[in-house]
Formats: C-alpha cells, sequence, structure tokens
C-alpha cells in the first residue's frame, strides 16, 4: 500500500480555522439565547430589530393584519420585548413579509429569535452552495465552502445582521440565486427569485433595472408574474388599494429613520442627508447614484446577466437605494468574488481590506456618519478598474 500524499501547505488552517470561527459565533448565539430571560441577556437586549419582525408576525397570526401599521397596535405587540427599555421598532416592509414571521410567532420571543438567526446562516450557506458551479475554483471543495462562510459571517455588517435579526443574508441568496438561475438559462426561477427581492422594494426593483438593461425579456416576464402574486397576497391582508395605503402609513417613517439612524445609512441618499442635510445633499446624493448606477449598467449592457455584472450591481443597489442602513453593507462582499475566481491579483488583499475595515462602523456613532459608504465607494471603484482591465473568470471577456 502506497503512503498517503501529505496534505497541501495550509490546507489545516484552510479547515480548522473557519471551522474554530463558526463554532464560536454558534456558541455565542446560542448562549446568549439560552442564558437570560424576557428579551433581556448578559450585554443587553436580545435580537436587535427582531423584535419589529416578530410583533408584526404576532398581529398578522392573531387575525389584525389589517391593522399592520398601526403604530399603537405595533407598540402594544412589541411591549414585553424590549426588558426595561422603552419605545418600539416600526414595521415599515411590506404586508406579505409579515407572513413567514406570523409562523415564528408562534415560538416564545427567545426561541423564534435562535430560529431565525440559525435560519439566516442557513441561507449565507444556500447562496453559497448556488454560487459554487459558477465560482468553481473560489468554491472547489467543502473547505473552501465552509471558509467562505466564515469571511461571510466576519464582517462586521453580516454578523450584526445575523446577531440582530436582519436580512442581508437573505437578500444575497436572492441576489445569487437570480445570478444562477440566469446562467442556466432558468428564466423562470430567476424572475420568481427576483420578484422575492421585492420584500425590500428598494434592492428588488434596482436589481429589476440591470436585468432590464441586459435585455434578459424572460426573466422580467416571469418577474411579473411574482410580483402580481406578492400583490394578491398584500391584498388578501389590507385589500386591493394596499400600495397606496402603505405607502401613505411608512412615509413618516423615512424621517424618523433618518433622525435616529442616521449615523447608520449606507445609501448615497440617507448618508450625504445624514451628514449635510437639506438641500445641499440632493446635489451630491444624485451625482453619486448617478455615478454608480451609470458604471454597473455599462457592465450590465455589454455583458448581459453574467459574474461580472452580478459582481457589479451588488454594492450599487445599496448606493442607489432610497434608505440602506450599514448591515447591508455585506452586499458589497460579492464584488469580490469574480476578481478572485479569475486569479485578479488584489482580489484577495481587496476582500481582506473590506472584511478590516468594515469593523470601522462602530466608530459611526461618534463620527455621526456612517464609514461603510465610502466603503462601498471605494469599493465600486476597485471593481470597476479590477472588471475592466484584469483577468476575469472563464467564458467572461474582459471590457
Amino acid at each position: 500500500m502506497s503512503e498517503a500524499e501529505p496534505a497541501p501547505p495550509g490546507s489545516f488552517r484552510l479547515r480548522a480555522y473557519p471551522r474554530a470561527f463558526l463554532g464560536a459565533v454558534l456558541v455565542v448565539l446560542v448562549a446568549g439565547t439560552i442564558f437570560g430571560s424576557g428579551a433581556g441577556t448578559a450585554t443587553g437586549r436580545l435580537g436587535g430589530d427582531f423584535p419589529s419582525f416578530y410583533g408584526a408576525g404576532s398581529i398578522v397570526a392573531r387575525g389584525d393584519g389589517d391593522r399592520l401599521y398601526d403604530p399603537a397596535l405595533q407598540a402594544e405587540v412589541q411591549a414585553d420585548l424590549f426588558g426595561d427599555d422603552t419605545g418600539f421598532l416600526y414595521f415599515a416592509y411590506p404586508p406579505y413579509y409579515a407572513y413567514p414571521y406570523a409562523a415564528l410567532s408562534v415560538l416564545p420571543f427567545r426561541a423564534a429569535f435562535l430560529v431565525h438567526a440559525l435560519l439566516l446562516i442557513v441561507a449565507l450557506w444556500l447562496a453559497i452552495q448556488l454560487a459554487a458551479p459558477l465560482l468553481p475554483r473560489l468554491l472547489a471543495s467543502t473547505d473552501r465552502k465552509i471558509a467562505a462562510l466564515a469571511v461571510l459571517l466576519a464582517s462586521y455588517p453580516m454578523l450584526r445582521s445575523v446577531l440582530g435579526g436582519q436580512n442581508t443574508p437573505l437578500t444575497l441568496l436572492l441576489i445569487v440565486a437570480v445570478w444562477r438561475f440566469a446562467e442556466d438559462e432558468r428564466d423562470l426561477a430567476a424572475g420568481l427569485a427576483l420578484s422575492a427581492l421585492l420584500y425590500k422594494p428598494q434592492f428588488g426593483l434596482s436589481l429589476l433595472v440591470f436585468v432590464v438593461v441586459a435585455r434578459r425579456w424572460r426573466i422580467v416576464k416571469w418577474w411579473a408574474f411574482g410580483a402580481a402574486g406578492l400583490y394578491l397576497a398584500g391584498a388578501a391582508m389590507l385589500g386591493l388599494g394596499w400600495v397606496q395605503d402603505w405607502l401613505e402609513q411608512v412615509a413618516p417613517f423615512n424621517d424618523v429613520n433618518l433622525a435616529v439612524n442616521g449615523d447608520l445609512m449606507v445609501s448615497a441618499a440617507g448618508w450625504w442627508q445624514n451628514l449635510l442635510g437639506q438641500p445641499e445633499a440632493f446635489v451630491l446624493a444624485g451625482l453619486s447614484i448617478v455615478a454608480a448606477a451609470a458604471v454597473a449598467a455599462v457592465f450590465w449592457w455589454r455583458r448581459g446577466l453574467t459574474t461580472v455584472a452580478v459582481a457589479m450591481a451588488a454594492p450599487v443597489i445599496v448606493i442607489v437605494a432610497p434608505s440602506a442602513l450599514y448591515y447591508d453593507a455585506a452586499l458589497g462582499l460579492v464584488a469580490f468574488g469574480a476578481a478572485i475566481e479569475g486569479k485578479t491579483a488584489t482580489g484577495w488583499y481587496a476582500l481582506t481590506t473590506f472584511v478590516v475595515l468594515s469593523y470601522t462602523q462602530l466608530a459611526a456613532s461618534t463620527l455621526g456618519w456612517s464609514p461603510l459608504f465610502p466603503l462601498l465607494g471605494a469599493t465600486l471603484v476597485w471593481a470597476t478598474g479590477a472588471y475592466s482591465t484584469s483577468s476575469a473568470p472563464p467564458g467572461v471577456t474582459p471590457v
């Protein structure tokens, strides 16, 4: 029997370090949920933004969906979810996004939060699995996929999204699903995944524009079917005129959100408005939005719905959104996948820099603005240069 070949250099680190990090995240998550009572933990309130979603699900589950956006009712159902704190977190998402949380609301709050957080980690794993055939070198083995999961969770905004009860992993999963299904010419599945992204309309509509620019009309057709289904789901709760009613009820929330969370804003509109106020912000925000969208549109027009096009669009849809908070900056991580797959020299360095600098968000309250907006802008500038002049993944020709 021949002697086994030695493991490649670094293979132990590739296996051990990501698993150790993920194990630590799970221990913190489970321990933080189990030890404590009500909404409290040893380090503060459990769940971050999760009371908003859990409360909305509770409203729907008890048959009061027609009053979903009533601030008094939302405050009532969240009253026991803040420990000694007062106030509530307003649920401003479209009504159909409350349905899954109606199912979660049958669980006690702490158990529901744990299930939600674990589902978010599963969503990240599914996104990696869907992306694997599109990034065959980067995600060539189970060890590499686990390492990719660890890198995603190691970025501050993604980690906070999971531990803070937000939904950036779901957004990432849907973007990757559109990319994968479009690449496989499964236009129906791509269109439905794109319509599902309307749970965050500011992202779903932006990505739809890029798909139109790429001239993938069959995907647009199936998107329309999916969007119609979501409209009917909302109508079942609030009536046929729900879109206008919803917009009118949540419109005041944008001003309150900016006042309370200004230093968390990473969209161009929110970031500049927080920094400068009105009306100066509108000019700079408009220039930022036009520049970012134009760069991505060029890639989508010339290359279609390809790896590079998706890599360019991921940070752009955050920048151009009317409102986006810091945890959605984690979508910028998608910008590095094609560069690393294509062996672009700076790909790994740029990814590492992004993950490390993502922790500058911890200084946002001191600065009064989010450092992640300029980081997203720098990511887009870097990606534009990398994908315009450097090697690209198989089958993708540089501009």
